[in-house]
């Protein structure tokens, strides 16, 4: 069996053709280089999981998106989130619920 990735730039209501051009390019290529890590991480057989976490991490650090920083202030513009990533062979889950920081989390070794 074969493996597929796919990545989205987040929910949220800002329009793509709203933005400066320099900006959506920018967003763009960091895709890319997201696409282009998890298609490297799957070729070298890295498990799922962790290609799931390299690529949410590279998207976390970079400066035009907001994953990882709670996507939209809630209307006491604070920013909250949640999140969850799994592992069924290991039947282990991690949930990080209605975060109010950044919090970088890694699931640990067992």
């Amino acid at each position: 069996m074969g493996w597929a990735i796919a990545l989205h730039e987040g929910a949220g209501d800002i329009s793509p053709s709203l933005m400066p051009p320099h900006i959506l390019e920018a967003r763009e290529e960091c895709l890319r280089k997201c696409l282009h890590i998890g298609i490297s991480a799957l070729n070298a057989k890295a498990t799922a999981l962790d290609v799931v976490e390299l690529v949410v991490r590279e998207m976390e650090n970079h400066p035009l998106f907001n994953a990882g920083r709670g996507s939209v202030l809630t209307t006491d513009g604070t920013v909250e989130m949640e999140a969850s990533i799994m592992d069924t062979q290991r039947i282990v889950v991690l949930f990080l619920v209605c975060l109010q920081l950044l919090v970088p989390y890694h699931l640990p070794d067992m």
